[in-house]
């Protein structure tokens, strides 16, 4: 029934290289663009039970009359679909290059994405930590509000259909079920009606599919994809969350998130009504006491402070007893003792904008570039935008120039350009190196909440959780509990790469290898020789 492999399309433009997948209305493949020597995924419209292949000419064959206007009339909201999302323009949505016709049927061109999905992802790997579930779930979310406002439902958002790149983002594929629809929310669009147990909810399973259209289908699904992600097992059916309600989630997950997936998993009228409902919920605090978390890694030796240093010499005691008391990346905040700010009143903070010399291969700056104070959030800037007029704007803006693999020091460094060559934006090392060598622990600086980080020398920063936002808005999320500090590092050195490497952290951990989309707004550490 496939197209052979070396079989060549539009007078030898693509050749086909493999079988990727096949479905009741199509089969992809992998393919190759002989001039631009890339490969990609083809699709091609073969509904299986209607349609034959002369193997000799790969023609399509249909059997009767009926059959034939059946399949024409789906093989054009085929080609409407390509054409569809070929006109989305998000970062975290699949990028189509071409939509033609021949063999008596149609196809499209997509970009190929070597990383696989997130269904296989976990399969491989299991449940994965909150803070890399979250990550993906974000990016998906941008990519779902960026569709919504342009009044159009996905209707199939599972991990099954969120490819992830090896640097970490995550991209949606496969609108063969969305809709576009009006005010009102009818539908003013043709697709074939289906279902995936387990991520559809109710609406879905009335006789003809969701009637009237509204961001709520799909953020019911968004909610069961996060459950899948952390628990590596499928939801339930909707009727049967309905009746029972969902199993209970690992202790390890936050209430906050366990509370967002609950929220979004009920019917219809009781969901969060937008995706900015949802993430508000997701990002949203369930208790105001701080929490102590340290790394597994074995910490480096700690030098006795010399007698220029502020820190009293006790303070060695003080964190021999925090360290007795720590608890693991992977347990609940609630399971452990809270930590007020009086713990550290001895613990002294640079409040002048001098290099922190924390025992590392760079110093630190006190505190972020748009504050005055250690504990001030600053501003949320772009990566690669030195002006810092670019954070959270459309996603389909360039970056400006063509910065280079790492920015730091350069004219496209915020770090340098607001405070002068002194200072520049650390590289993806410099932050692993923080991460790697410091002690981190949550608390509370001046009310503020973040990370008090402490060096190999004793000296130390705090970063607050000044939270971030997403290039389809400017509202902030996380503030208080969340925190993206931009390295100066593109994820990869493919010059047309979206994303540049970030430290992330939460509550619940934090990682300097992440990646995020270069128009997010993030915020800036600089670091200084």
């Amino acid at each position: 029934m496939q197209l052979i492999e070396g079989t060549l399309l539009q007078e030898g433009k693509y050749r086909i290289e493999g079988i990727l997948g096949q479905g009741g209305f199509g089969i992809t493949y992998l393919g190759w663009q002989t001039r631009l020597n890339r490969r990609v995924a083809i699709k091609e419209f073969f509904m299986k039970e209607y349609c034959n292949r002369n193997a000799d000419t790969s023609h399509i064959t249909i059997g009767t009359e009926g059959s034939r206007e059946l399949v024409a009339r789906f093989q054009q909201k085929f080609i409407k679909e390509a054409q569809s999302i070929a006109g989305l323009n998000h970062p975290n949505i699949i990028r189509i290059h071409d939509v033609f016709e021949e063999n008596d049927t149609a196809y499209y061109v997509m970009e190929y994405i070597e990383g696989g999905s997130l269904q296989e992802y976990v399969t491989r790997y299991g449940a994965l930590q909150e803070t890399e579930a979250l990550h993906y779930i974000h990016q998906i979310a941008g990519a779902l509000n960026y569709i919504h406002q342009r009044q159009m439902s996905h209707l199939d958002v599972k991990p099954g259909n969120i490819l992830r790149r090896e640097e970490g983002e995550v991209v949606l594929i496969d609108f063969g079920l969305s809709k576009r629809y009006d005010e009102s929310g009818q539908q003013t669009s043709t697709t074939p009606v289906g279902i995936s147990t387990g991520y559809a909810p109710m609406e879905q399973y009335v006789a003809g599919g969701v009637q009237i259209f509204t961001p709520t289908t799909d953020i019911y699904s968004l909610g069961a994809t996060l459950y899948k992600l952390l628990t590596g097992t499928t939801p339930p059916a909707a009727n049967i969350v309905f009746d029972d309600g969902l199993p209970a989630l690992p202790a390890n997950i936050s209430a906050t998130t366990e509370r967002a997936i609950r929220a979004a998993m009920q019917p219809k009228r009781q969901r969060p009504q937008s995706i900015k409902d949802f993430l508000e919920l997701l990002n949203k605090p369930e208790r105001e006491d701080i929490t102590i978390i340290a790394k597994k890694e074995k910490l480096p030796p700690q030098k006795q402070p010399s007698s220029s240093n502020k820190l009293p010499i006790f303070i060695g005691v003080v964190v021999a007893l925090l360290l007795a008391t720590v608890v693991w990346f992977t347990q609940k905040p609630s399971d452990t003792t809270p930590l007020k700010e009086e713990a550290f009143a001895t613990e002294v903070i640079p409040t002048e904008n001098n290099p922190v010399d924390l025992g590392l291969s760079v110093k630190w700056a006190a505190y972020n570039v748009g504050a005055s104070s250690p504990e001030e959030y600053g501003g949320l800037y772009g990566w690669a935008d030195p002006t810092g007029e670019k954070k959270a704007t459309n996603s389909s803006d360039s970056l400006s120039g063509t910065p280079p693999f790492n920015i730091s020091g350069t004219q496209y460094d915020i770090a340098r350009a607001k405070w002068g060559e002194k200072w520049r934006l650390p590289t993806q090392q410099e932050l692993k190196e923080l991460s790697d060598k410091c002690i981190w622990k949550w608390t509370e600086y001046k009310k503020v909440a973040g990370y008090m980080v402490t060096g190999p020398n004793g000296n130390r920063i705090f970063l607050p959780a000044s939270g971030y936002c997403y290039a389809y808005g400017g509202t902030v999320y996380g503030r208080g509990r969340n925190g993206r500090y931009w390295s100066g590092t593109r994820k990869t050195a493919n010059s047309t790469s979206s994303s540049a490497s970030s430290l992330v952290f939460s509550i619940n951990g934090w990682s300097p290898l992440y990646s995020d989309y270069c128009k997010e707004g993030n915020s800036v550490r600089p670091v200084s020789e």
